[in-house]
């Protein structure tokens, strides 16, 4: 069952992310995604966001909860589902920033890449540190 937690986040960043960014190219064409009015997207892409970024607080606790309660190694579960938490925020806010198709991508994929990048190297950074101190380095 951990193992599940420990994808979801994974899997529901995957799903906003490539959302995103499909209304994105789509919108910039003048097309509509799910036949939805294009005035319409913006409070559906802050919906799903804002719920996907509950999910991993929830997640988040859950997993605190555990390690705390029964001193289980959660691994980088939590630093998967902190790190989707604030990819959604960093989109929702995005979404009030609109000015063009160009500046919108740009700015996701640097919004995705600072966030990926200290999520990787915060992983890896623990993973020589509990070599280093010998302890068992973390898997998922």
């Amino acid at each position: 069952m951990l193992k599940l937690v420990g994808f979801l986040p994974v899997i529901l960043s995957a799903y906003i992310g490539t959302l995103y960014m499909l209304s994105m190219i789509l919108a910039s064409q003048g097309k509509s995604i799910f036949g939805m009015a294009l005035e319409k997207l913006g409070p559906f892409l802050n919906n799903q966001l804002m719920l996907i970024c509950f999910v991993c607080l929830g997640i988040t606790i859950f997993l605190l909860y555990r390690e705390y309660k029964y001193e289980e190694q959660t691994g980088v579960r939590l630093f998967v589902a902190v790190a989707a938490m604030h990819l959604c925020l960093l989109y929702s806010n995005l979404l009030y920033q609109l000015e063009s198709f160009d500046f919108a991508c740009r700015i996701f994929a640097t919004y995705t890449g600072y966030v990926v990048g200290v999520t990787v190297l915060t992983i890896l950074g623990l993973n020589v540190y509990r070599h280093v101190h010998s302890a068992k380095s973390i898997s998922f």
